[in-house]
């Protein structure tokens, strides 16, 4: 059986990658039994360095404070930066009286717009782990070794790198009303950080282009318009949550690569976590029945497991 294709594959990859086509719309399958909307952001930023050649960016999952710029790079270390700036859209719907939202998922794809044949320097992405820090602090070393991840790359490679943020499994999923967001905080949202930067380039130069994707699923108060419009919350669907957190415990959250090659990877894992959800059904109903006969019946049951949406 193929389930390289199959709905599990496909609704995995849908909470777990931001640029895969099937996020678009999508709600986290838990056990909130609530009306919502879903909105996705999907928005291009650009890095210019300062007159070293350093450049920063830092991201968030909130979308009230989801990019902040970093001004002043001494060394490696970040030592001053902007107040985070919202995302493109969100204006809209934090002017909604009683508005709660959550993230589903966010990533950057970050790629060097340098010239060819030019000093481009290198450029990479640090995750900072959901519950370290806070967006726009200072104190942020670039050359660390000790964030979750901190891959880099040189510009004139020509390769884009993609990285998705992880969560830490509670904070994330609690609707959050946006007065109750500590400004700047990282901690009180439940996602990873992403620092997005250029290292040794071409001095007060547009370096990196950034293509920042997020998903998010809305709740209103009941007397909202917008509660008319929302729709019940995903049913719960512990195999694809499970499948998930599979995904990102295997394979890297940051590659040197595009948003194809990240999504292929994560089909990937994601196949491999319904493999084996087939082979434990097997296993589970042939000891119960016994011998091959119920073997036989698991393997056919695990086709309705890997249908399963």
């Amino acid at each position: 059986m193929s389930m390289g294709n199959s709905k599990l594959t496909r609704s995995i990859c849908s909470i777990t990658d931001p640029f895969c086509p099937a996020a678009i719309g999508v709600k986290y399958p838990d056990a909130a039994s609530v009306k919502s909307l879903a909105w996705d952001m999907d928005s291009f930023s650009t890095i210019t360095t300062d007159a070293n050649g350093n450049g920063a960016i830092i991201l968030s999952a909130d979308p009230a404070n989801g990019a902040a710029v970093a001004t002043t790079i001494t060394g490696s270390t970040i030592t001053a930066a902007t107040a985070p700036t919202a995302y493109p859209g969100w204006s809209n719907w934090a002017a909604v009286s009683g508005v709660q939202y959550r993230c589903v998922s966010y990533g950057v794809e970050v790629r060097s717009i340098l010239p060819m044949m030019t000093n481009q320097g290198s450029f990479g992405v640090a995750v900072n782990p959901a519950g370290v820090g806070q967006i726009g602090t200072t104190g942020l070393d670039l050359d660390s070794t000790n964030f979750a991840t901190n891959l880099r790359t040189s510009a004139s490679m020509g390769m884009p790198i993609t990285a998705i943020a992880h969560d830490d499994g509670v904070t994330a999923r609690v609707f959050k009303f946006t007065a109750t967001i500590a400004a700047n905080s990282q901690a009180s949202f439940g996602f990873d950080n992403l620092i997005v930067y250029m290292r040794g380039g071409p001095a007060t130069t547009a370096s990196l282009q950034l293509r920042i994707v997020a998903h998010y699923e809305l709740v209103f108060s009941s007397n909202s318009v917008f509660n008319q419009v929302a729709t019940p919350s995903a049913v719960e669907n512990t195999g694809v949550t499970s499948g998930s957190n599979f995904v990102k415990r295997t394979m890297d959250q940051v590659i040197v690569g595009g948003t194809k090659e990240f999504e292929k990877r994560v089909m990937n894992t994601a196949e491999l976590f319904g493999r084996f959800a087939v082979r434990s059904a097997a296993t589970a109903v042939g000891a119960y029945f016994g011998g091959p006969a119920g073997a036989a019946v698991g393997y056919s049951m695990s086709g309705a497991i890997m249908d399963y949406d």
